[in-house]
């Protein structure tokens, strides 16, 4: 077998290992998961054969980007997505679209989530992904138009089930508007879904305050409840980027 076939069967596994893992903790990722895909991008740039970097660049892009290391994630996704520009990677071009934005949405970077999806509403495989809608709910909020941020949240909640675990991009701006309108109750259901196993898990001081504000709701104390998401969750979920 040739080491150019071994060197493909190399990335390819090491790959796998990485999306069951990821799967497997929520994208909740560890360093030893970025090591993988820092292994398979190595290996395949060693093969020097420029199909095959493309995936390995958006796998650790990804890594990096859900382990805190936003800065070297958009240089990796940002590198995916000129590959599939230049390969006619339909599927790698609108996967880098879709989740470069978080990028720019964690650190508040309102501008430029709204060029890539600009951008990303241009091609096809990225068009219809509920995340894209996700993140047009979130400029709106952030451009202060409401009831566009409702829409596009209330949307995002009917895409594919392929990318559920990321349906806080829609589910925030959802809960920001439901407290805008008093609509307490509606705010709640929509905690109970970013809390849900299926879905990737907020980081943990916020993971604390939702769980906090949700077991005042359940227990009865609606203004408790109330205050512990208006006034410390949504400032601080503001600061990180998700709302």
């Amino acid at each position: 077998m040739s080491i150019v076939v071994n060197t493909f069967f190399k990335v390819q596994f090491l790959l796998a290992v990485v999306a069951r893992d990821a799967s497997r903790d929520r994208y909740v990722i560890t360093e030893k998961t970025v090591s993988y895909c820092r292994a398979a991008l190595a290996a395949a740039q060693q093969a020097g054969n420029k199909d095959q970097v493309g995936f390995p660049h958006f796998a650790l892009g990804i890594c990096l980007l859900w382990s805190g290391h936003l800065d070297e994630a958009e240089e990796h996704l940002s590198a995916a997505m000129s590959a599939g520009e230049q390969t006619g990677n339909a599927a790698l071009l609108g996967r880098s679209l879709t989740f470069l934005p978080f990028i720019f949405r964690l650190r508040g970077q309102v501008e430029q989530v709204r060029s890539i999806i600009t951008r990303s509403l241009a091609v096809p495989a990225a068009r219809k992904n509920s995340i894209i809608t996700g993140q047009r709910a979130w400029v709106a909020w952030r451009d202060g138009a409401m009831a566009e941020a409702e829409a596009y949240g209330r949307a995002s909640l009917e895409g594919r089930q392929d990318v559920s675990l990321f349906h806080w991009a829609g589910l925030w701006p959802l809960i920001g508007v439901a407290l805008t309108q008093e609509k307490i109750a509606e705010a709640m259901d929509y905690v109970r879904m970013l809390l849900d196993p299926t879905q990737q898990p907020p980081p943990e001081q916020l993971s604390a305050l939702l769980k906090a504000a949700l077991q005042a709701w359940d227990a009865g104390q609606r203004d408790e409840a109330h205050e512990l998401l208006q006034q410390q969750t949504l400032p601080l979920a503001r600061e990180m980027g998700y709302l």
